[in-house]
């Protein structure tokens, strides 16, 4: 690991701040009664700055309600937003920054100037300016619902032999889907009262749940682990395959889920 510059430090710490008073700013509106939510990202800085500073041009951020960090980081110009820091020259790119972060503001406020138009006052808009080398696909919905669609954009970059991206979101999308998986199996396999009443609905006995349990924590660690991931992931596909068929026709709930895990699953295979 390296240790990151001055430079690097004293951009993290601009974007850092900007990030928060942006935050602040909204926390306000809400205490007062002047918006009705506000999915605040204090806390989460540290994290979402970094992972947006670590995209180039033409990189896809797919986004979930509390990465405002990533947002800024990815659609401002660091040396015309903070004219005073030293930071460089601007990359002549990105547009202004004052308008985008106007832009942004009026989409939280569900105003006609927003990304979306007015339609509605979230985080659930895209931005895809390719001239600016900004692709930004926003949420549908939580995590489990973005993998596939994160997936999806590794394998289009994939297909136009964009290899660095294509890494990028592969591997954030492996470990989503590992974290999912270690925490589902880890569920069967302690026992949860909701597995336990499950595997008891499907009918081949709490045997099964423990099988199924080692299933998953095996793909889980394997996708964490880069030689290991594509046996992971053909370990999870007829896992899913299996879950799917069982939701349809066995249990009668929903197989949108483990459909999106099978897609995440195969894209990473």
């Amino acid at each position: 690991m390296t240790t990151p510059t001055d430079r690097e430090r004293l951009l993290r710490y601009a974007f850092m701040k900007l990030t928060r008073d942006f935050d602040a700013r909204f926390e306000a509106l809400l205490l007062t009664g002047r918006v009705s939510k506000w999915y605040s990202e204090v806390g989460n800085e540290a994290t979402t700055i970094p992972a947006g500073l670590a995209l180039g041009p033409g990189d896809a951020l797919c986004t979930l309600h509390r990465d405002l960090g990533a947002i800024l980081a990815v659609y401002l110009d660091p040396a015309r937003t903070f004219p005073g820091l030293g930071l460089g020259e601007p990359d002549g790119r990105r547009p202004d920054p004052e308008g985008l972060l106007l832009r942004l503001a009026c989409q939280l406020l569900g105003k006609g100037e927003g990304f979306s138009q007015g339609v509605e006052r979230s985080f659930h808009y895209g931005y895809l300016a390719p001239e600016h080398g900004i692709l930004h696909l926003g949420m549908i919905s939580h995590l489990g619902s973005m993998i596939p669609v994160a997936a999806g954009c590794a394998f289009a970059f994939r297909q136009r032999r964009s290899g660095r991206v294509a890494i990028i979101v592969l591997w954030v999308a492996q470990v989503a889907l590992a974290v999912m998986f270690l925490m589902a199996g880890g569920s069967k396999l302690v026992g949860v009262p909701a597995m336990v009443s499950l595997f008891d609905a499907i009918g081949l006995g709490q045997w099964f749940r423990y099988v199924t349990g080692v299933i998953e924590v095996t793909s889980g660690i394997a996708l964490l682990v880069p030689s290991a991931a594509i046996f992971g992931a053909m370990l999870l596909i007829p896992t899913m395959l299996g879950a799917i068929v069982t939701n349809m026709f066995i249990v009668h709930v929903s197989p949108v889920m483990p459909l999106l895990l099978l897609l995440g699953a195969a894209a990473v295979a």
